[in-house]
């Protein structure tokens, strides 16, 4: 069962991000073409993490490449959406929470899951269980900066500050600053 679900999560990231580079291109933004280098990358970290989930499922550091990968591949569509279908996002609330969340998690669980594969590599397993005790509460601080961010007051993007977060809280604006 784990070896398909690392090959659906696979399928899953080639899907998002062929999709973001066809909106890209579509729209004949200019972002497209040094996108495609770094898109190459992540198809190798893709790869790598299904590969690594396929043969030895109980090692994490698949895992955490294909969580890597697809982190970046949502971050990579909501951009895309953003940049080139912004009427699609005020006219679909599903559509604008999907692209709030996406990049809001880029940029708080990218950094700690960078270092957890880190800290993991190669075995899976962690130096010592204090390590372990300080990446709990680093994804857990990530995981409350994830909420903050989505709840405070804003745009979704600070690079287009004209769309608007679909459930922002405006006390809280203040407080995620």
């Amino acid at each position: 069962m784990t070896r398909l679900a690392a090959a659906l999560l696979w399928l899953v990231w080639l899907a998002i991000s062929a999709a973001a580079l066809v909106i890209r291109w579509l729209h004949a933004d200019p972002r497209l073409a040094p996108e495609l280098p770094f898109q190459a990358v992540m198809l190798v970290f893709a790869t790598t993490g299904a590969t690594l989930a396929i043969a030895r499922p109980r090692n994490p550091i698949g895992w955490l490449l294909l969580a890597l990968a697809l982190l970046n591949a949502q971050n990579r569509l909501g951009a895309a959406v953003l940049a080139d279908l912004p009427q699609l996002i005020t006219a679909s609330l599903p559509v604008a929470v999907a692209v709030a969340l996406s990049g809001t998690l880029n940029s708080h669980l990218l950094l700690p899951l960078i270092m957890l594969t880190l800290a993991t590599f190669p075995d899976g397993s962690m130096l010592s269980p204090r390590w372990r005790a300080g990446y709990t509460g680093l994804l857990v601080f990530s995981t409350g900066g994830v909420l903050l961010d989505l709840l405070a007051a804003g745009p979704i993007s600070r690079a287009t500050a004209e769309v608007a977060k679909p459930f922002g809280v405006e006390g809280l604006a203040p407080v995620a600053t």
